[in-house]
């Protein structure tokens, strides 16, 4: 048991060394997939060697797919070793290294070395709470440089504000750079999805709608406010890189669609997509959580989300019922995991709740 964790670990710990060393080599070919493919792949690895080492299980009984990322990150952070912002900063890892390796985008070498302070952090983070040592005391990392950028790392909304100049340079009239401007947007507009908690997928027209907005001029704040709302935070007790968190101030005023997760919060909504405002389905949320169905319809239950509006929706089209779940009961189901003996306490409320409705009644 403990040999599958060392070697899980070891994996994590390797390709995390190379993804710093592409980023550190001083010539640009193939230095974004470089450094973010096996920076995703190590931290992957190692949430899966905390999970082994606390479950002797990196996937589900009687199945041959072992958990996905997400599925992880829901899990660890279910154990109390990732909070929100941690958990947040791994899904928009997630999200540009499927842009660049599904989509071909390309990533600044600044940004991609924000990319690997951000994952060191976690690294160490992981190690020094699930293992109790520090990333320091690997021996690829005892003497190992931070990435390097060009400049001094700056604010994150100044690194957001740079790309997007450089991408509404590319854009243009004349310059004939849309498809190069593109492939630096998606890495973007992707990662401000995942700082929203979502995961729908942005597609060409959605793509060509934002270029449209950022030529026109638009503030990248409001094309992206997911992003607008990160800041990076230098913990005192760091020892490698930064922790992106976000802020608690609201940012500046502006009118959101129903499919904008922030929604709830807002005062004027526009009701453009009934289900972007509910994006699950019961499957959705138990792969997202990294439970299966019935510990998802435990949480349901429990948290009693079915009777809030801002969780759970329900429409009928023809003879078809389809009942859905916000971001809102997500976080709530995700907070809820973080105390470890809720969901079992869940799992027996709900099959009490269940043998109650069985029950036959007796007839006076």
């Amino acid at each position: 048991m403990r040999r599958r964790t060392r070697l899980l670990k070891q994996s994590a710990i390797e390709s995390l060394s190379l993804a710093i060393e592409v980023c550190n080599r001083p010539h640009q070919e193939a230095r974004a997939q470089g450094v973010l493919l096996p920076l995703h792949h190590g931290l992957e690895m190692l949430l899966k060697a905390i999970i082994w080492q606390q479950r002797r299980e990196i996937g589900k009984k009687g199945s041959d797919r072992s958990y996905s990322f997400d599925e992880s990150i829901g899990i660890v952070q279910g154990m109390g070793l990732l909070d929100e912002d941690d958990a947040r900063t791994l899904r928009i890892l997630g999200a540009r290294r499927d842009a660049v390796q599904h989509a071909g985008s390309s990533v600044s070498h600044e940004a991609l070395a924000y990319d690997g302070m951000a994952a060191l952090f976690l690294a160490d983070k992981l190690i020094s709470g699930a293992f109790g040592t520090r990333l320091a005391d690997e021996e690829p990392f005892a003497a190992r440089p931070l990435p390097l950028a060009s400049q001094p790392p700056r604010e994150y909304h100044v690194l957001i504000s740079s790309e997007m100049d450089e991408i509404r340079r590319l854009l243009r009239p004349g310059n004939r750079r849309r498809a190069e401007a593109i492939t630096r947007l998606r890495p973007l507009a992707v990662a401000d999805v995942a700082a929203a908690d979502g995961d729908e997928s942005l597609g060409a027209k959605e793509l060509e709608g934002l270029a449209r907005r950022v030529a026109r001029g638009e503030d990248w704040r409001q094309l992206f406010p997911a992003l607008a709302r990160l800041e990076v935070d230098r913990p005192a007790e760091q020892t490698y890189g930064f922790k992106i968190v976000r802020r608690g101030d609201a940012v500046p005023a502006r009118i959101v669609g129903a499919d904008d997760p922030d929604a709830d919060e807002a005062v004027v909504v526009k009701e453009v997509d009934w289900t972007k405002r509910y994006p699950y389905g019961l499957g959705d949320l138990a792969r997202k959580l990294g439970v299966n169905r019935f510990d998802a319809e435990a949480l349901i239950h429990v948290l009693d989300l079915k009777a809030d509006k801002g969780c759970f929706d329900t429409r009928t089209i023809g003879s078809a019922t389809f009942k859905r779940y916000s971001h809102e009961a997500f976080k709530r189901m995700r907070a809820a995991l973080k105390n470890g003996d809720f969901l079992s306490s869940a799992r027996s409320e709900l099959s009490d709740h269940r043998r109650r409705r069985r029950r036959p009644t007796r007839r006076g």
